[in-house]
Order: C-alpha cells, then structure tokens, then sequence
C-alpha cells in the first residue's frame, strides 16, 4: 500500500522543480489511484526508485507540451524530438528525481534513482497491476503534465 510519507514528497518535489525551471505557476487536479494499466501521453519519461521505498515515476505530456518543455529548459527553438529535447526532458526528471530523492530521505526513506528512460510513441499504457499508481494532473501554461507515482514500502515485505 502506497504512503502519503512517500507520495508528498514526490509531488511536492514535482511541483517545486517543474515551476522553478519553467518559470511558470502549476496547478494540481485531483489525485487518483490505479491499479489497472493506464494510458499515457505520446512522451512519458520514467524514473524508478529503490531502497526502503521502491517502484517508479513517470512524467507523461503530448508532444506539443514535450517540445514547449524542453524549448524552456533547453533555452532553444525545439521543433522535434530531437537529441537536444530529450536530454532537456530527461535532464528535467533527473532533477526532478533528485530534489525528491533528497526529500525522501529527510522522512527517514533509504533510497536510490535510477536513471531516466524517455519514450513515445501513440497508444502506449502503463500496467500499473503489481503496485498501486497516484495519477496526479499538473496544469501549466505550457498545457498539462500528468505525474504518475507507483511505489511501495520495500520494509513491508520483511
């Protein structure tokens, strides 16, 4: 069973990080949990976690938002799903990851990040069966990203 102990920090981690690197203001929609598979946006970047606290993170947008992103972070013209846009994207989940990595450990959660994987394409879901998925929508300017939290206290299992 997931953990609010775990699920704020990682939100919260989002939120700061996503506002502060593009200069803009996010509002949360309602959280929702899953268990079933869920459909993703063209672009999802995952990140997982390990340790006392495991699962993963994904950041799922269309791919007119992924570009706007990836323009903002990157300070450049970005056309396509180019090398310079999914670095910008991955670059921005690898800080995402580690402000709330940071705050995970300051709730007492041993843990570790795994690196970043990007992917896209249409019609892709994410079986969320073995662990209970947080689907939180983040509104922006830019349009909306959906955060998506699957994680589990590894220490239950002892």
């Amino acid at each position: 069973m997931m953990s609010s102990e775990f699920i704020n920090p990682i939100v919260q981690a989002t939120y700061d990080v996503l506002e502060e690197v593009l200069g803009t203001d996010i509002s949360r929609r309602r959280l929702s949990k899953h268990t079933k598979a869920l459909p993703l946006h063209r672009i999802s970047a995952l990140a997982g976690l390990t340790g006392t606290v495991e699962g993963y993170i994904v950041l799922s947008m269309p791919l007119n938002v992924a570009l706007s992103v990836a323009a903002v972070v990157s300070n450049e013209e970005v056309t396509a799903l180019d090398d310079i846009s999914q670095a910008a994207i991955i670059g921005l989940v690898d800080t995402i990851m580690l402000e709330a990595l940071r705050r995970l450990r300051e709730e007492g959660a041993k843990a570790a990040v795994t690196p970043t994987a990007l992917f896209w394409g249409q019609g892709l879901q994410l079986s969320c069966s073995e662990i209970e998925a947080a689907l939180i929508p983040l509104q922006m300017p830019l349009g909306s990203i959906e955060l998506t939290v699957a994680l589990q206290d590894s220490r239950d299992e002892d």
